[in-house]
């Protein structure tokens, strides 16, 4: 979905970050950011880049904060080599420095500084007026074709796959349970695979026909040889994958070289309240 604004920014610049937000909604002026826009299973990078690429605008917000961050030089630099100075436009909030490299690139972007108006009530409507006649002003951006895939895309069939270590079996059963009782047509190995059927290959064939892969991420499922093999599949078969966190175990480089670009459902410490969570991202 192509959006007006995509606003590049610091984590720790959330309270302005939301105040910006919301007087662009209210005059109507569309925006991307990290946090509300990326689907939950889907490429964060991808996500990233195709939205920095279909924005009208890229909006920087410029800090202290957004100066250490390295998510903020990569989006900052990926828009530099794809787009046009023509839609780039500066915001800063605070008196720090702006680095030399920044100051460079960026010599003949459009530049607003609200660092002195941060506590007046109407700076942040005054702002979006201002963001809305700087989007009028610009052209319309080329949008780049999207790369084909590679290879064909396999048939799929509307079910979730439920990947999950057989000592998580009592979460594993519930949110099967709770997903099928809710109309979700579901896949798991305990129920699914008839007697007689080669494991392996039942398990590869549910991944290829499903539409997404949940993964219940745990202790116990670092310790799985079998879900890091699942998970694999799912990657190489191109699935909309989801963790579903089930503890705060650290992953290892093996389950972050997979996963660490989704969105993820924290689903603990109360993990069958955030079943609906589930539901609803997979409605999306």
């Amino acid at each position: 979905m192509k959006r007006d604004v995509f606003i590049s920014y610091s984590r720790q610049d959330m309270i302005v970050v939301d105040k910006i937000a919301t007087a662009l909604e209210q005059i109507g002026v569309s925006f991307f950011t990290d946090r509300s826009c990326i689907p939950v299973g889907a490429d964060y990078i991808d996500c990233l880049e195709e939205a920095i690429l279909e924005c009208r605008i890229f909006l920087f917000l410029a800090s202290k904060n957004s100066y250490k961050s390295q998510w903020s030089w990569n989006e900052l630099n990926f828009f530099l080599k794809e787009r046009d100075i023509e839609h780039f436009l500066i915001l800063i909030i605070d008196n720090s420095i702006i680095p030399t490299q920044i100051k460079k690139e960026t010599k003949s972007a459009k530049v607003i500084n609200i660092t002195n108006y941060l506590t007046k009530f109407d700076v942040y409507s005054n702002l979006a007026e201002n963001i809305k006649n700087f989007i009028q002003s610009t052209s319309v951006p080329k949008i780049l074709e999207k790369k084909q895939l590679s290879f064909k895309t396999m048939q799929t069939e509307e079910f979730v796959f439920i990947s999950h270590s057989h000592q998580d079996q009592t979460i594993s059963e519930k949110l099967y349970d709770y997903l099928t009782t809710n109309g979700v047509k579901c896949w798991m190995d305990t129920y699914d695979i008839h007697p007689g059927k080669p494991y392996a290959k039942a398990i590869v064939d549910a991944i290829i026909k499903c539409t997404t892969f949940v993964i219940l991420f745990s202790k116990n499922a670092l310790e799985s040889d079998d879900i890091l093999n699942e998970i694999d599949q799912a990657h190489f078969s191109r699935k909309r994958i989801i963790p579903f966190l089930l503890d705060g175990s650290e992953m290892t480089n093996e389950f972050r070289y997979y996963l660490s670009r989704r969105q993820w459902i924290i689903a603990y410490p109360n993990t069958d309240h955030h079943f609906e969570d589930l539901i609803k991202f997979l409605s999306c």
